[in-house]
């Protein structure tokens, strides 16, 4: 049964492209050709990569020789020390802090001339 429906898709198959060859012009004959051409150019490095690619993937898949080593457990202590004192209301946040001593912003401007020569 399998070789009547092969038989039966090849003879199709052959028997449309007679009939798709013989409508088209020259220049379009041209250009399935060439796109023909260039995907059966393909298949040997599309063969060679899927080579490739089993043979690192049947590497990876083997274990080690040697298990890794572990990790030393790290234990971090987190001081309560510096936290603000948190109001007993839930809700309220503690009052904002700021800084008290502003020191002035000193800008330079692009294309200015320079002041410290008149200093």
């Amino acid at each position: 049964m399998r070789r009547v429906i092969a038989l039966a898709l090849v003879g199709f198959t052959v028997s449309l492209a007679v009939v798709v060859g013989n409508r088209l012009s020259s220049e379009a004959l041209a250009v399935v050709t060439g796109i023909v051409c260039g995907v059966l150019a393909s298949v040997p490095t599309s063969v060679l990569l899927l080579i490739v690619a089993r043979r690192l993937s049947s590497e990876r898949s083997q274990p080690p020789q040697q298990p890794p080593a572990a990790y030393p457990p790290v234990i971090v202590i987190n001081p309560n020390a510096g936290q603000p004192h948190r109001p007993p209301d839930p809700f309220l946040d503690p009052p904002a802090s700021r800084p008290t001593n502003y020191l002035p912003r000193d800008f330079k401007i692009i294309g200015e001339e320079n002041e410290e020569e008149d200093w």
